[in-house]
């Protein structure tokens, strides 16, 4: 397909001193030039470093292209290639669906994140839960389970001994009571 854009050259790297006359002398072995120009500075009228050079025929800016790879202006070596819009738009897409990638993968390792922290409390809360209820079911307070006798249960214990919970030991002739120590002191306001 022979269009503007196939027939034309793109050169980059030039020297600041670089000319229109010094483009077209080095382009003109190619093929025959519709075209030259070394972009300047307005201020200064010096090249920017990239120049453009229209051919008449495809075959020669393709041929422009290839013999100028290797070749070096003041000890620099210069870039050419065609100047075509849809091959910049080809260098320019991967990068912005790198982009866009990138900001997914952020995007879902912050989720990953979130969702981490989120497990680690609930985590914690149930943790605190279980030592809270544990710690209750060993709670010695008057409230607790344990304390919670019988009038019967706790008038054995806060009584003394009475004929029937006391016996005599044969050998020492002593008398046993109730096992107050076991369960520790009673507390008065139960009894």
């Amino acid at each position: 397909m022979n269009t503007a854009y196939s027939r034309n050259v793109y050169i980059a790297s030039l020297p600041p001193h670089y000319t229109n006359e010094q483009l077209y002398a080095l382009f003109s072995v190619y093929g025959h030039i519709l075209s030259h120009s070394v972009k300047t500075d307005r201020v200064t009228g010096l090249c920017k470093g990239y120049g453009f050079v229209m051919f008449a025929r495809e075959e020669d800016a393709g041929n422009a292209v290839l013999a100028l790879q290797s070749h070096y202006i003041d000890h620099t070596k210069v870039q050419v290639r065609l100047a075509r819009p849809e091959a910049s738009a080809k260098r320019v897409y991967p990068v912005v669906a790198q982009q866009q990638e990138l900001q997914s993968a952020l995007y879902q390792q912050q989720q990953q994140l979130a969702w981490l922290q989120y497990l680690t409390q609930v985590q914690s809360s149930l943790l605190q839960q279980q030592h809270t209820a544990t710690t209750l079911a060993y709670d010695p307070s008057p409230e607790s389970e344990v304390w919670k006798m019988t009038t019967k249960e706790l008038s054995m214990y806060s009584e003394g001994p009475t004929s029937s919970s006391a016996s005599s030991s044969p050998m020492t002739g002593s008398t046993s009571q109730a096992p107050t120590a076991a369960f520790g002191v009673l507390p008065s306001a139960v009894a």
